[in-house]
């Protein structure tokens, strides 16, 4: 049986590690979002001589591939935030559950 001290402790744990597992994954992101953005600049012209169905690798990367990047780290970060939130909330009630010791 868990003290009320004790249950806010451990769920300010549960919650304090979502938090970091969340900003973890914003940083990784972010900076592969930015460092894909940096060499499509860096690399434009020697990609430019390179085709792709006819149309230039550089513009490619920017009017294209730079999207679809986007829309996976969009999904991606979307999936495992909510996976991540849904088992922190699957802690935090199992944590206030009567078997826990909780007194309404």
């Amino acid at each position: 049986m868990l003290t009320h001290d004790e249950r806010n402790a451990r769920a300010e744990t549960i919650r304090k590690a979502f938090w970091q597992r969340t900003r973890r994954l914003t940083w990784a992101e972010l900076v592969v979002w930015l460092l894909y953005n940096f060499a499509i600049v860096w690399w434009a012209e020697p990609m430019s001589r390179i085709t792709l169905w006819g149309i230039p690798l550089s513009f490619l990367n920017l009017s294209f591939f730079s999207l679809v990047l986007f829309t996976v780290l969009a999904t991606g970060y979307a999936v495992l935030v909510n996976r991540w939130a849904r088992s922190a909330r699957a802690q935090l009630s199992a944590l206030a559950s009567p078997a826990n010791g909780r007194v309404d």
